[in-house]
């Protein structure tokens, strides 16, 4: 997980993936997209012949933006887009209830 973190990796696009390696992706903010096989060999092959152009992920958008300029939508978890998209920890998800969890203690 961290490996592909050091290597600037954000996003993986895979037809499925393990349970501890998706809950530890995010975790450590790596945002999963899930897309059918057929599709993932498609912007595998995409990718090849653009000579490994980069491509765009949107998570705002929920958006992958092909060098060709396709467009393939994908869904994420409200949950998981939300906590990437703010730059959330497993501490900072939990400060996020701070006032609640004051109300709480007190």
């Amino acid at each position: 997980m961290w490996a592909l973190s050091d290597f600037g990796v954000r996003c993986v696009i895979a037809p499925s993936f393990g349970d501890i390696f998706a809950s530890n992706a995010r975790k450590n903010g790596l945002l999963l997209i899930r897309l059918p096989e057929a599709l993932c060999e498609r912007l595998r092959a995409e990718v090849e012949l653009a000579q490994y152009a980069p491509i765009e992920v949107d998570l705002a958008a929920q958006e992958i933006r092909l060098a060709s300029g396709e467009i393939v939508g994908f869904a994420v978890d409200t949950g998981d887009r939300r906590v990437l998209m703010e730059g959330l920890d497993d501490i900072g998800r939990t400060l996020r209830h701070e006032a609640a969890i004051s109300r709480f203690e007190g």
